[in-house]
């Protein structure tokens, strides 16, 4: 108990220490540039992100998903915009997150969170160049929305009818497991570099389903998958590319105080609650996600097919990998911890 005591208050004064050493550099570039006017011209932007923030460090969605629909569907704000801001915010935001949770001694699955991130590095890249300028404004909007819904619908069936058993780590991590993981990076890495987001919530999917991973062990790692490749896709545009929004970089100054704050209170709350509230939680935002999205978007024949498509092999991956891991072998199943 007293070591608990100890490393709860080690803790705090680290996060405190960082927080302050932020809003100190945070503050002078901020009212020597700026001013609290850009608040009162900007106050949705911000607003937004506590909420998105939070719920950042609570799910696997991340800022940057409640972000990119709010900010395209409710504000009209253009979704480069939107993604670039989606890198710049959650590199902050995910980032004190990440740290929180291992201060905190959250557990996480680091197999998956290492290759995924690697993975993701590569898929970032590869879609920043080839990808990305292929895809038009519309089809970004609508590119999320199916992506996500098709993990919810998989989500759902895999806890409220196959109702599957739940575990906590890999314990046989085998040389292709290091294989999938990187691909899986790799092809969230391309969805990220579309909307700025989305590396994470893709490596969840998979790894609750083919390895069955407890979701409240893949929430956190998938936090931290999604701090170190957004702050590579953020480098990336910014240093790299020099083709970072300028509007997304005023947003993302205006929220750093706020996500790198709220962020960290979301991986807290995560680790606190059961991990049926965290799976419910999720629907819940996916639901809100979709409807909102047959509300607004106007389909032609060119998006409808382009949805049934998406779907059906969404619908299709999903569907072999659960059933790849019913056949998996006890002994190399994942199992839970004491």
């Amino acid at each position: 108990m007293n070591q608990d005591n100890y490393l709860q208050k080690r803790e705090r004064r680290i996060f405190a220490i960082l927080y302050t050493l932020l809003l100190i550099i945070w503050g002078i570039s901020f009212f020597s540039r700026l001013g609290l006017s850009y608040y009162q011209r900007y106050f949705p932007v911000p607003l937004t992100m506590v909420f998105g923030s939070f719920i950042g460090g609570f799910t696997c969605e991340g800022g940057g998903a409640i972000a990119f629909p709010v900010f395209t569907k409710i504000l009209h704000i253009e979704p480069y915009v939107a993604r670039d801001f989606s890198f710049a915010v959650q590199s902050i935001g995910m980032t004190f997150a990440s740290l929180t949770i291992l201060l905190r001694r959250i557990p996480i699955e680091k197999n998956v969170a290492k290759f995924a991130i690697v993975g993701g590095f590569a898929g970032i890249a590869f879609g920043t160049y080839h990808v990305a300028p292929l895809v038009s404004p519309g089809n970004a909007r609508l590119l999320f929305t199916l992506v996500v819904t098709s993990f919810g619908v998989a989500l759902a069936l895999k806890n409220f009818v196959l109702k599957t058993r739940e575990n906590s780590n890999i314990v046989y991590f085998r040389g292709v497991d290091t294989l999938i993981l990187m691909s899986i990076g790799f092809l969230g890495g391309i969805f990220s570099s579309i909307i700025g987001t989305g590396v994470h919530f893709i490596t969840f999917s998979f790894v609750t389903l083919l390895y069955k991973l407890d979701e409240k062990v893949a929430t956190p790692t998938s936090v931290i998958i999604m701090a170190m490749d957004s702050i590579f896709g953020f480098a990336l545009r910014g240093l790299v590319l020099q083709q970072f929004s300028g509007q997304a970089l005023i947003y993302w100054v205006l929220c750093i105080p706020v996500v790198a704050l709220c962020a960290p209170l979301g991986a807290i709350m995560c680790s606190k609650v059961s991990r049926m509230f965290v799976v419910k939680f999720l629907l819940f935002l996916i639901s809100i996600e979709f409807i909102s999205t047959l509300c607004i978007f106007h389909f032609s024949i060119q998006t409808l097919l382009l949805s049934a498509t998406v779907i059906m092999f969404s619908f299709i991956g999903y569907a072999l990998l659960i059933r790849v891991a019913n056949k998996l072998p006890a002994n190399n199943e994942i199992k839970l911890s004491a």
